[in-house]
């Protein structure tokens, strides 16, 4: 699994808090950081699996913590394994991602 963060080119206040709240989700489960920079208005995050890329945040005007930052994160990707006929999914434990 790899983590996609997609930042605008100005970098912001903002950005540092995503950036934390993705790498305390991508540790536990050794998935691997890329970032990039695009024209986007606020930072992005993506989940790549294979050759797909899920979004499972958008920064747009949301100004949340980073703990729910990284709940949103965990819970979206847990969903994405739900809807998908991916038989290893991952669960939720004390606010923890925890793969099978």
């Amino acid at each position: 699994m790899e983590f996609v963060i997609l930042a605008p080119r100005k970098q912001s206040s903002r950005e540092l808090i995503v950036k934390k709240a993705v790498l305390k989700v991508a540790e536990p489960l050794g998935a691997s950081l890329l970032f990039e920079r695009g024209e986007v208005h606020g930072t992005i995050v993506y989940v790549k699996r294979g050759k797909s890329l899920f979004m499972v945040y958008n920064d747009l005007n949301r100004g949340w913590s980073q703990g729910e930052i990284r709940i949103h994160i965990i819970r979206s990707i847990v969903s994405s394994y739900v809807l998908s006929t991916e038989t290893s999914a991952p669960t939720v434990e004390r606010n923890e991602i925890v793969k099978q």
